[in-house]
């Protein structure tokens, strides 16, 4: 009886590591975070969306590691025009436009939370409200030259908004008071202007009615002074007759 309690007890010891093992296996399969990152909240007159692609923690992965990389862009041609890629500081980047697929290698080695490249995207004008869905298909990432591969994909859900119309600023209590100030002494320069204008008037129809009469009476004046002479003159040339 105690041959087969001792047996029961060492199989069970058995199993338990055995489980114990391959669980630690498990946990540590090698792997590499892949983060897509970008404003996902744009208005209709946006002009251009940055989306990177970055590594982030290392899980199991040989240090001074050479790794290359490939993956499909697909994006919808009815909301962006245009595609660039720009490889980052460590990385080479190169795109195929008709075929949407991205090939990249680090430089020197790789390292946790870098960025690996930069794609920026250019919307036509006037698109449509909505939402639209850029994708990375099909990726892989090949670490010392197909020692070990890595299988991802990501994607990325963007809104398109209508854009916010900027709010008037309001006139303060005192900006208010000073332009009325204003309309009022602006108002009160026209009627002085006008008031002006009306006695400028009157004075020159005054002086007009005064000059005139004056005007006459000098003509009157010398017409009877010539009078005055021409008849001296003609009763000088009688007497000497």
């Amino acid at each position: 009886m105690r041959k087969i309690l001792t047996s029961i007890i060492i199989l069970l010891i058995t199993i338990s590591i055995f489980q114990t093992s391959y669980a630690t296996e498990e946990e540590t399969e090698p792997s590499i975070q892949i983060d897509f990152t970008g404003d996902i909240n744009i208005t209709q007159d946006t002009k251009n969306v940055t989306f990177t692609i970055e590594l982030g923690e290392f899980i199991e992965i040989p240090q001074n590691a050479m790794i290359g990389y490939e993956m499909i862009l697909e994006y919808d041609k009815n909301i962006f025009s245009e595609v660039k890629v720009e490889a980052q500081e460590n990385w080479i980047v190169g795109y195929v436009k008709s075929t949407g697929r991205l090939i990249g290698e680090t430089k020197t080695t790789a390292n946790p939370n870098e960025a690996i490249a930069k794609i920026t995207f250019t919307l036509k004008e006037n698109v449509e409200l909505g939402k639209t869905t850029i994708k990375l298909k099909s990726g892989l990432l090949t670490i010392n030259d197909d020692d070990l591969d890595i299988n991802f994909e990501k994607e990325k859900e963007i809104i398109i908004i209508e854009k916010k119309e900027e709010p008037k600023p309001e006139q303060s209590e005192k900006s208010q008071y000073q332009t009325n100030d204003i309309l009022k002494n602006n108002n009160n320069e026209k009627i002085m202007e006008n008031a002006n204008q009306k006695q400028t008037q009157n004075q020159d129809n005054t002086i007009t009615s005064k000059i005139l009469p004056k005007t006459g009476f000098k003509t009157m004046a010398i017409t009877a002074v010539s009078l005055i002479i021409a008849g001296m003159i003609f009763l000088i040339k009688y007497k000497s007759i």
